[in-house]
């Protein structure tokens, strides 16, 4: 009874053992059938053995082969060739070819069980793989040879591969086809881990050269799942790219043959490469809200370096938030259309061509980007020919940026920490310059060129200039240059910012510049240094604030504020207005003639400040002139006098030569008033300019005083 309950157990076990050899060997068999049932990649396999007890599968010699050829005039459908007539009457070929070949001397598998749409396992590893992929472009000199190995052991653990079937190219829908066989093999594969030990890389030029080498370190993936990554990491990167021109020794243009590189560990989180596809891809499910392509990615330290000539590196850097939305449009349907009826773009009819452009757009326009920077950014140069040859020059940034970035504009593009040092002294550094709140122009705007130019017109000036930014903010803070001969020229700050609200013309232009100084060797004037001179200047200060706005609701243009100043010298201040300038002047600027029949003159006023420089000014003008310095304010208010009675009352002539001579005789400041009770039309000013200017400053209410 024992005997024959030991041989039954025996047939049982027996029995599962076989069971299972044959599910795994199916499970594998399914996985090289489909892949050989795509009618584009094929793979052999030397041998195989199954160990029943561990239910391992090991394949010998795994063999994957490509061969393809994409006719460069577009894919007429799938297995079709393309030939063009030549001059001399015989055919010549002008395919792309892509020839693949994948060798895996050993993969081991366990688990592998079969279901209905693919295949899970619990694990993979692959031994020893080496690529070479070739592109080869007929009749041109682009071709090219990718060699690889791998470093050890690639490794994928509780993984799903889903059977992708044939592929086949609709001759109407060649990169939809070709999208629609991509998509499962995006979407549905899924794995815990995949780990690799690395991998060498290396590029050939047609001649044979090798042209980049490249080792990547150990990287790990894990958690993928519906097209996204849950995190993945790249120990690092090294090697070196030639600069040499194919078929010759060295470069003729640069004074070093190769460059060679190094990057410490990369770090993804959250990559999403569905999302990424979705965007462009109709056949996938439509995004629905904002979606994560990109969630963090960081890199390790960078170097570069060309023995001899220069190195570089960089700190660390971190990019975020790389997202994207439903696109308006797709663009894929579009170029199906063209490459299937082997149209050009520019051969297809102006609607087509505008809904490709604005797919472009609208696929640019769904993506946002959160913030890209590097920091401690340094280079070290040897100059290498010319009077400066072997003399060096460095350079140091704390950080580049790049931040908020999405349909609508860019909120930051900045440079830090610029120290510059060069050969004979000179340098240069600055804390910050950033070009902020870049704002697009629209896009209706962008469609009435583009309507334009498919029509064959020209845009109109104001559509050309509503091409330019909305809006643009550049700041520079605490420059410092130096030249050779030791002047430096520093700013606390520069800033130039415009508003244009959708118009052609700007509705905000600020200036500011706060302590430029520059050394009186570098001034170029001689007025302004012979004044400088005499008042023991070494240096030259300036400082500018400036607003010219356009105020929509009052209709009206104000430069206020309007401050220039010149250190110790003198400074002017003011606030000059103009109602009447409606928006259609500044949307179309060929209408603003017409502002002579709606242009007001508003209050205004401006202010003459002495800062110490006056006095000075009036010895130079007497030096130039031949004159005594009192001679000069004699005849100053002499000659305003006479200037102004020609034209306006006696006693408005007379006051304002008494409060020029009170500046000048003792100079504080001056000040000239516009104060009229209502807006002044600007018609009425040039008729009483042509028929009564002597009325003009009771019209305008003008009025000058001295030392107040």
């Amino acid at each position: 009874m024992k005997r024959h309950a030991l041989s039954l157990s025996f047939l049982l076990i027996s029995t599962s053992l076989v069971q299972a050899q044959s599910d795994a060997e199916k499970a594998f068999q399914a996985m090289i059938d489909d892949v050989n049932a795509s009618g584009w990649l094929t793979v052999e396999v030397g041998s195989t053995h199954y160990q029943a007890d561990k239910d391992l599968l090991t394949a010998q010699n795994v063999v994957y082969k490509l061969n393809w050829s994409l006719p460069e005039t577009g894919i007429k459908a799938a297995n079709s060739t393309t030939t063009d007539a030549t001059e001399n009457g015989t055919a010549e070929n002008d395919d792309l070819t892509i020839d693949l070949e994948i060798t895996v001397p050993s993969m081991t598998g366990a688990g592998f069980a079969l279901k209905e749409d693919g295949i899970t396992y619990d694990s993979i590893i692959y031994e020893g793989i080496t690529f070479d992929v070739t592109l080869d472009a007929e009749g041109t000199a682009s071709d090219m040879q990718l060699k690889a190995r791998a470093l050890g052991k690639d490794q994928v653990s509780n993984g799903f591969q889903p059977f992708v079937g044939e592929f086949k190219i609709a001759p109407s829908r060649p990169i939809g086809s070709f999208l629609d066989y991509i998509r499962p093999i995006l979407t549905k594969p899924s794995y815990e881990e995949y780990s690799s030990d690395g991998y060498v890389m290396t590029q050939f030029a047609p001649d044979g050269a090798a042209i980049e080498e490249r080792e990547i370190g150990p990287i790990t993936l894990t958690d993928f799942a519906n097209g996204r990554i849950g995190s993945m990491e790249m120990a690092y990167q090294k090697g070196k790219i030639s600069v040499v021109e194919p078929g010759k020794e060295t470069n003729d243009d640069l004074p070093f043959d190769q460059v060679t590189f190094e990057a410490g560990k990369t770090v993804y989180e959250g990559y999403d490469m569905a999302a990424l596809w979705a965007a462009i891809d109709p056949g996938m499910p439509p995004i629905e809200g904002t979606r994560d392509v990109v969630k963090v990615a960081t890199t390790e330290n960078m170097s570069f370096s060309a023995k001899g000539f220069f190195t570089a590196t960089l700190g660390p850097s971190t990019q975020k938030d790389l997202t994207v939305k439903q696109p308006a449009s797709y663009i894929v349907p579009l170029l199906d259309k063209m490459i299937s009826q082997d149209q050009k773009p520019d051969k297809m009819p102006p609607e087509d061509q505008k809904a490709l452009i604005k797919a472009g757009f609208d696929l640019a326009r769904s993506f946002s980007y959160g913030l890209g920077e590097v920091k401690d950014i340094q280079f070290s140069g040897t100059i290498p020919e010319g009077d400066m040859s072997g003399q060096t020059v460095e350079a140091k940034l704390s950080s580049m940026r790049i931040a908020d970035i999405n349909k609508d504009g860019i909120g930051e593009m900045s440079v830090s920490g610029f120290d510059f040092t060069g050969p004979v002294g000179v340098s240069a550094a600055f804390d910050r310059f950033a070009i902020e709140n870049l704002e697009f122009p629209n896009y209706a705007h962008i469609e009435t060129v583009i309507d334009k130019g498919l029509a064959g017109e020209e845009p109109t000036p104001a559509e050309s200039a509503k091409l330019a930014p909305n809006a643009i903010k550049m700041v520079l803070n605490g420059l410092k240059v130096r030249d050779p001969s030791a002047n430096m020229v520093s700013a606390n700050q520069i800033l130039i910012e415009t508003k244009k609200q959708g118009l052609a013309i700007p509705t905000l232009i600020k200036t500011r510049i706060s302590d430029l100084s520059v050394p009186k060797d570098l001034i170029q004037h001689p007025m302004v240094s012979v004044l400088m001179t005499q008042l023991n200047m070494e240096r030259l200060l300036v400082n500018e604030d400036i607003t010219l706005r356009w105020d929509e609701a009052s209709e009206s243009i104000k430069l206020d504020p309007l401050n220039i100043e010149l250190a110790d010298i003198a400074k002017l201040d003011g606030s000059i207005n103009f109602g009447g300038i409606l928006r259609a002047y500044l949307d179309d600027p060929e209408q603003a003639q017409a502002a002579i029949a709606t242009g007001t003159v508003l209050p205004s006023s401006l202010t003459l400040t002495n800062l110490g420089g006056i006095d000075e000014m009036i010895n130079m003008a007497g030096g130039f002139s031949g004159m005594g310095p009192d001679q000069v304010r004699s005849f100053a208010e002499s000659q305003i006098q006479a200037i102004l009675s020609a034209f306006t009352k006696p006693d408005f002539a007379q006051m304002v030569a008494g409060e020029v001579k009170a500046f000048l005789a003792n100079p504080d400041n001056i000040t000239i008033l516009l104060k009229p009770g209502a807006p002044v039309p600007v018609a009425q000013l040039l008729g009483a300019a042509s028929q009564a200017p002597h009325a003009i400053p009771d019209i305008l209410k003008i009025g000058v005083t001295a030392n107040q």
